[in-house]
């Protein structure tokens, strides 16, 4: 069978070696595709004598192909697609029939031999996206090349004078090859050339004058090359129909010869921002269809010669820095599209602009200073789309424009517009009128009423807006209404309910009291939105003739104390929203007829018990009352809801039981009763919710889970954290083989696990983290032969149980915090699947097994504060796919020489390490490392000559080395490096080959006796930041002639001397020098030393509210403040450090009292805050969060708010009583009393961690906050 075999291919099979081939004696095609662990390609291939085609794609692991390959005389079509194939033999004599070579994303492919030219059959050439440098001199023999791809070669750099023999190419890609600088001039010997791309060539600065011998030449791409000017030559392309130079950010000339490019149809100027005329000539470009210029920021000016262009039909201009439109564009008698959008500077329109009778699109948007239309637009009749949107100075549309009888789009978005004129209603084709956001905006014309064509009228945050003209209801076809955020709008006209074709009514936040009557003949109506209307207080009987309506959001209307019982006819109704109805205390029991209900939320409302018919709409499937603090009560008839698959009873703070009819809901998949904090029993017939897969009782009181849980074979994710009470978990949570998430964070009473737990072989996720009373991991749990994330993080284990070697798909273990675990496992290194190990502050654990290198594929370790950890076990070498080590505050006394073997490191955190006193010269293999932290080795005296290897590296810590006098030479190496901080070394002097390091940005030397820095301080002008505020032995000083732009991170508060820095090292316009104070006031005055101050638009001091605060709000007093400043400058702030406090974990927010101005609020990434005495440098190591008396350094308060990390914090001082607002990683922001530390509210919701509150100062708005998708 295989002698008669045509065509084998071999997908997705996992052979290491390909099958002896000797017999296939008629084989013409052979594919290997996708053969993962393919290593090698049997040398009997060579024997196929009638192989055509050989396919190889995506076996990631063959790294060079069988030298039989390059003897195939038959051979042609050879694909190497996606491989790590490193070279291609090539005989010379055979592959004579080869027509296409292909080596798509075989990246590591470096070179091709010379020999490539022998292949004189050759057609095609793919080399795009590989690892070559140089194409290869032979290259010019291949005769017959029609296509050469070297797109994405982003290591190319030459490409040989031998090119030019190539005549028959029909393609020349070489598309983002970055380090390409430039073209051979025998590159015009390729006359048949119809398509040169050259986009993406960053390093290409200049275009051969021989270019202009491709007469041939159709497309020219350009695009993002670094090409200072085209050349003259480029007139001689009579058949050039492209021209692509956008984005070619240092193009500043084109020749005038351009106009000879007669044949030309698209010319793309974009973003050329040095160009800043165009030549004459380009009005001879007759034939030029399309026009690009946006972005062209020099660009002022269009030469009034563009009217010539007369078979244009786009002219893109966005994004120019004009002032006006050539009067000539009216020439343009064949334009259809004009794009002048973000003209920021664009004061006026031609009144020629009334001669494009052929314009579509007319797009004006954000141009911010134009002021007026020419009444000439009206002649502009047959143009469908005019985009106004954005600008702010236009406050009239001329009433020409009712001329504009086939307009189907105008947008008026954002202008400074007073009143529609009348005219409007002429416009009879109009579908879409977009007058959103024109806060000036305060007369609709009666005449709107004539659009009758009209679907989409958006009237959004028009404030000025009191009333509707009552012809609205003439726009019969009108679906598409919204008068939302429209805060003077009171009333809605009755003529409403003629709009028989409205889909969707949008009245968010506007200041109406009630619907009107006429609102229940909107039969189409699907969407009606009256959220955040807080004097809406009434909504008719009629609402109930909304047959079609499925959606009815009346969320945050404060007011509306009752609904109507017409209600229950919304037979369509999907959504009920009605959550912050803080007035609304009943629902209707007509809302048991609606049978297509869906979701119900009622959250924070007023409701206390809902009623028995509520549960009788058979088809509700999600119903949600989180957040009603008052509900205390659910009827037993919410049994009857038995197609309901999502209950949301979330923080029903007063519901103290479920009922036992709860287990009729046999179609429930999910249910919430996280934050019932006065639940403390699940009923046991929930053990008859069989298709329950989520369950959340996350917050309640329950002391222990029924033991009818075990039924739930379907459950997936069984969360009940933060259960405090939660004493006992039943044997039969073995039955939940289902179960794939398991969360017990933080159940404080919790000591033991059942047994059965080893039962739970679906189980991926389990969190024990803050089981503070389980001591133990049962063996057992080395039965969970599927969990890949194991959390023990904070508990108070001694030992990790010998089973977790068994664990062979877990990825994560974090047992971080674990203060009292003293052993980890010699199995652990079973786990071979783990991806992070953390241990971080493990203070007991003084020692790592050495089996923990058989963890090869572990690509993060974390042993940070594992204070009695004094030595790294050298078996450590073998983690060979290890990215992070993190060894911070640990007591180790040096690195194993093993270390230089981790090639894939990139993060390497050794700082803290007191007692670090070697580094060994192995460091230097790490060609991977990106970031090496050694901040605060004290006994570290010098480094490895060999640091100087390690070509990867960006950051480089040292601050705090005490004992560290000299840096080697070698570190000149480090072109790359961005951050070299030395603060508080005892380095005197910089080595002379740090001038090599070109790329550096941040220099700390704070704190070191250098007395100078570099004879050729050019380097220094390209910092970014060079902190020097307690540099020693300055002499000279600066002065403000310097190149540092952007000095933004400079400490130079202290500066008194500075040496040799040739006036080139920074700009000080913008310090200031200040008085020293008094010893006994602690209170500064700034004086100013800059004539040009930058002030604060607002006030930062403090306001009048803050003023008025009582002052002994919180007990604590401080003798030096001062207030007295209403206004202030950027420039006093404070230059000179008055109190260090140093921090191990990173801040993340601060805030300061706003009367007692001493005391200052810290959260961190972690919680931990520590305090430095600066009269002792004693450090007082505190965990939790904490307010500081900053006059005694003494904590004054401590809470404990979130899980997670504290994002951001405040002081607010709602009804004169001052609080604590924070928000953090676990979605919520939480109100704190600042005298007695209690929480008063908790907001919580949010689908994202929340990074940013800002408390308001006025009563009805506390809190403004932000959170990320």
């Amino acid at each position: 069978m295989a002698m008669e075999l045509k065509i084998l291919s071999l997908l997705n099979c996992a052979l290491r070696t390909t099958p002896d081939f000797s017999a296939f004696n008629s084989l013409e095609t052979l594919e290997l595709y996708n053969c993962q662990d393919l290593e090698e390609i049997h040398p009997s291939i060579e024997d196929i004598k009638t192989l055509v085609t050989l396919i190889i794609g995506k076996c990631h692991k063959l790294k060079e192909l069988t030298l039989g390959v390059g003897r195939m005389k038959e051979l042609k079509n050879l694909t190497i697609f996606d491989t790590h194939i490193r070279e291609i033999p090539i005989s010379r004599g055979c592959l004579i029939k080869l027509k296409t070579l292909d080596a798509l994303f075989c990246r590591q492919l470096a070179r091709l031999p010379e020999s490539l030219g022998s292949l004189i059959s050759l057609t095609l050439l793919n080399l795009s996206n590989t690892g070559i440098e140089e194409l290869p001199e032979s290259i010019g023999s291949l005769k017959k090349l029609e296509t050469l791809n070297a797109s994405y070669c982003k290591s190319l750099a030459r490409i040989p004078n031998s090119i030019g023999n190539s005549t028959f190419l029909s393609c020349l890609d070489l598309t983002e090859c970055h380090k390409l600088a430039q073209l051979p001039d025998s590159i015009g010997f390729l006359v048949y050339l119809p398509r040169l791309l050259l986009s993406g060539c960053h390093s290409l600065r200049q275009i051969p004058d021989s270019i202009g011998n491709l007469t041939s030449l159709i497309e020219l791409h350009l695009k993002s090359t670094a090409i200072e000017e085209l050349p003259e030559s480029i007139g001689s392309l009579k058949e050039l129909k492209i021209l692509d130079a956008s984005y070619c950010k240092s193009l500043a000339h084109i020749p005038n010869s351009i106009g000879n490019l007669t044949s030309l149809s698209h010319l793309d100027l974009n973003e050329c921002q040095k160009l800043a005329q165009l030549p004459e000539s380009i009005d001879s470009l007759v034939y030029l269809q399309w026009l690009s210029l946006s972005k062209c920021h020099s660009l002022r000016q269009i030469p009034d010669s563009i009217g010539k262009l007369t078979s244009l039909t786009e002219l893109h201009l966005k994004f120019m820095a004009i002032k006006e439109l050539p009067e000539s564009i009216g020439s343009l008698n064949k334009l259809k599209t004009l794009d002048a959008s973000y003209c920021k500077s664009l004061a006026r329109i031609p009144n020629s602009i009334g001669n494009l009778t052929s314009l579509s699109r007319l797009d004006l948007t954000e141009c911010h200073e134009l002021a007026q239309l020419p009444d000439s637009i009206g002649f502009l009749v047959y143009l469908p789309r005019l985009l106004l949107s954005g600008c702010h100075s236009l406050r009239q549309i001329p009433d020409s424009i009712g001329n504009l009888t086939l307009l189907i789009e105008l947008h008026l978005k954002s202008t400074a517009i007073e009143e529609l004129p009348e005219s409007i209603g002429s416009l009879n084709e109009l579908k879409i009128l977009d007058a959103s956001y024109c806060k000036s905006l305060a007369h609709i014309p009666n005449s709107i009423g004539n659009l009758t064509s009209l679907s989409h009228l958006d009237l959004n945050e028009c404030q000025k807006l009191a009333q509707l003209p009552e012809s609205i209801g003439s726009l019969v076809y009108l679906q598409w209404l919204s008068l939302s955020k429209c805060h003077s709008l009171r009333q809605i006209p009755d003529s409403i309910g003629k709009l028989t074709s409205l889909t969707e009514l949008h009245f968010k936040s506007t200041a109406i009291e009630e619907l009107p009557e006429s609102i229940g003949s909107l039969k189409e109506l699907k969407t009606l939105d009256a959220s955040y209307c807080k004097s809406l207080a009434h909504i008719p009987n009629s609402i109930g003739n909304l047959t079609s309506l499925s959606h009815l959001d009346l969320n945050e209307c404060q007011k509306l104390a009752q609904l109507p019982e017409s209600i229950g006819s919304l037979v369509s109704l999907l959504w009920l929203l009605l959550s912050g109805c803080h007035s609304l205390k009943q629902i209707p029991d007509s809302i048991g007829k609606l049978t297509s209900l869906t979701e119900l939320n009622l959250k924070s409302t007023a409701i206390e018990e809902l009623p028995e018919s509520h549960w009788f709409f058979e088809g509700a499937q999600d119903s949600r009352c989180l957040y009603c603090k008052s509900l205390a009560h659910i009827p037993n008839s919410i049994g009857n809801l038995t197609s309901l698959s999502h209950l949301d009873l979330n923080e029903c703070q007063k519901l103290a039981q479920l009922p036992e009819s709860i287990g009729s809901l046999v179609y429930l998949q999910w249910l919430s009763l996280s934050k019932c904090h006065s639940l403390r029993q699940i009923p046991d017939s929930i053990g008859k919710l069989t298709s329950l897969t989520e369950v959340h009782f996350k917050s309640t009181a329950i002391e222990e889970l029924p033991e009818s849980i075990g039924f739930l074979k379907e459950l997936k994710t069984l969360d009940a954290s933060y259960c405090k009470s939660l004493a006992h978990i039943p044997n039969s949570i073995g039955n939940l083989t289902s179960l794939s998430h398991l969360d017990l964070n933080e159940c404080q009473k919790l000591a033991q696990l059942p047994e059965s737990i080893g039962s739970l072989v679906y189980l991926q996720w389990l969190s024990l983290s803050k089981c503070h009373s389980l001591r133990q991991i049962p063996n057992l749990i080395g039965k969970l032969i599927s969990l890949t994330e194991l959390h023990l993080k904070f508990m108070a284990i001694e030992e990790l149980p010998e089973s977790i070697g068994s664990l062979n798909e877990l990825k994560t273990l974090d047992a971080s915090y674990c203060k009292s675990l003293a052993r980890i496992p010699n199995s652990i290194g079973n786990s071979t699947s783990l991806s992070c190990l953390d241990l971080t502050e493990c203070h007991k654990l003084a020692q790592l097994p050495d089996s923990i290198g058989f963890l090869v594929y572990l690509p993060r370790l974390l042993l940070s504060g594992c204070h009695s950890l004094r030595q790294i076990p050298d078996l450590i070498g073998k983690l060979t796919s290890l990215t992070e080590l993190h060894l911070k505050c640990t007591a180790i006394e040096e690195l194993p020489e093993s270390i230089g073997s981790l090639k894939e490191l990139k993060t390497l955190d050794a700082s803290y390490c007191k007692s670090l006193a070697h580094i060994p010269n192995s460091i230097g293999n790490l060609t991977s490392l990106s970031s090496l932290d050694l901040n605060e080795c004290q006994k570290l005296a010098q480094l490895p000559d060999s640091i100087g290897s390690l070509v990867s590296l960006l950051r480089l810590l040292l601050s705090g080395c005490h004992s560290l006098k000299q840096i080697p030479d070698s570190i000149g190496k480090l072109t790359l490096l961005i951050e070299l901080h030395l603060k508080s070394t005892a380095i005197e002097e910089l080595p002379k080959s740090i001038k090599n390091m070109q790329n550096l940005r941040m220099l700390d030397i704070d704190g070191t006796p250098m007395i100078e820095l570099l004879d050729d301080p050019g380097i220094l002008a390209k910092l970014k930041g060079l902190r020097a505020s307690t540099w020693k032995n300055m002499e000279g000083s600066p002065s403000n002639n310097g190149q540092l732009v952007s000095p933004n991170d400079l400490g130079l508060d202290e500066l008194q001397k500075l040496s040799k820095l040739h006036s080139r090292v920074l700009s000080l316009d913008l310090l200031k020098r200040f008085k020293t104070p008094p010893a006994n006031n602690l209170a500064m005055d700034y004086q100013t030393t800059d004539e040009r101050p930058l002030k604060r638009s607002k006030p930062f001091g403090i306001s009048n509210e803050v003023n008025n605060l009582p002052g002994k709000i919180f007990p604590i007093t401080y003798n030096y403040q001062s207030f007295g400043q209403s206004s202030y400058s950027s420039d006093d702030l404070p230059r000179n450090v008055v109190v260090t406090l140093s921090h191990d974990s990173l801040v993340k927010s601060m805030d300061f009292h706003p009367v007692q101005q001493i005391l200052l609020l810290v959260g961190t990434n972690t919680g931990d805050v520590m305090v430095w005495e600066v009269s002792n440098c004693a450090r007082i190591a505190l965990r939790k969060f904490k307010v500081w008396n900053l006059g005694t350094r003494s904590m004054a308060l401590q809470l404990e708010p979130h899980f997670g990390s504290v994002n951001d914090l405040a002081f607010s001082y709602p009804n004169e009583r001052l609080c604590i607002v924070t928000c953090g990683e676990d979605r919520s922001i939480k109100v704190w009393d600042a005298m007695t530390g209690t929480k008063q509210y908790c907001f919580e919701g949010h689908e994202a961690p929340v990074y940013s509150i800002c408390p308001h100062h006025k009563e009805d708005i506390q809190v403004l906050d932000y959170f990320a998708y």
